[in-house]
């Protein structure tokens, strides 16, 4: 009973130069763009009454770009790098609540939820792996992270068969349920630490430790009025991974064994 689009558009370009400095030294550049827009209708409860029939709009862009100095010698290996991280995010749908409206109000009533939530982030990591002797080695590594988010979000309930963000000017305005606008900016440091040991040149033992760290943001559909704390977004996580392991090629190359056993929190 719902009329509408069904269609998704996603476009993307990525490119990457990549310069042979030195023998030692290569400079590598990774650019990239993309972006989407959905349009759809959603029926809830597939039902013939217009219950839970929603219209939604879905849009996304984001761009990077990433510079790497990469070395190696014969001793010392790693990567020196930076991340750039430019994003939006965004969604708009009603939700027509028919049965309901008409009963409390004698016409259609419409439940529009609008929010966004924009992303820009930075980074700078380092990864370097120094062979100690020919059986021994060690990796350390590290990444810095400042991730800022902001979101505008609005939630209201309207009389009418749609809001007037789908273009129905005519829509009375009942009552609002969220409407608020906030940022919060992440920052992290997480480090890796790696032990690596040949036992012969076809097995090896090794112990790591790292941290991986997912900024915190917001709830793009939140409703504040009921819950306030939604205005402040959510916390970022952090894992913690600690790993056993050991790897070897046995029979000339035709068999492989690998074991580990690991630990997260």
């Amino acid at each position: 009973g719902i009329d509408g689009n069904n269609q998704v558009k996603a476009k993307g370009i990525h490119g990457s130069i990549e310069w042979q400095a030195s023998d030692t030294v290569m400079l590598k550049s990774v650019t990239a763009y993309r972006e989407d827009d959905t349009e759809s209708v959603i029926d809830f409860d597939a039902l013939e009454v217009d219950d839970l029939d929603a219209a939604v709009i879905y849009a996304n862009s984001q761009f990077s770009q990433e510079f790497q100095l990469q070395y190696s010698s014969d001793k010392l290996n790693g990567i020196v790098g930076f991340y750039y991280l430019d994003a939006s995010a965004s969604n708009d749908f009603d939700v027509v609540l028919g049965q309901l409206g008409r009963v409390a109000f004698g016409q259609e009533l419409v439940a529009y939820t609008g929010g966004s939530v924009d992303t820009k982030a930075w980074s700078v990591f380092a990864d370097m792996t120094y062979d100690v002797s020919d059986q021994f080695a060690v990796s350390l590594g590290g990444r810095y992270t400042h991730d800022k988010r902001t979101a505008d979000v609005f939630r209201a309930s309207y009389l009418g068969a749609s809001s007037p963000f789908f273009g129905n000017d005519a829509a009375i305005f009942l009552s609002s349920t969220s409407d608020f606008e906030n940022s919060r900016t992440y920052k992290d440091f997480s480090p890796r630490i790696a032990l690596d040991y040949a036992l012969s040149d076809d097995a090896k033992v090794y112990a790591s430790f790292s941290r991986g760290f997912k900024a915190g943001s917001f709830d793009p559909r939140g409703a504040n009025f009921s819950s306030p704390e939604v205005a402040e977004g959510f916390e970022p996580e952090t894992l913690d991974s600690y790993e056993l392991g050991f790897k070897s090629t046995l029979m000339e190359g035709r068999m492989r064994a690998n074991m580990a056993v690991f630990f997260q929190d």
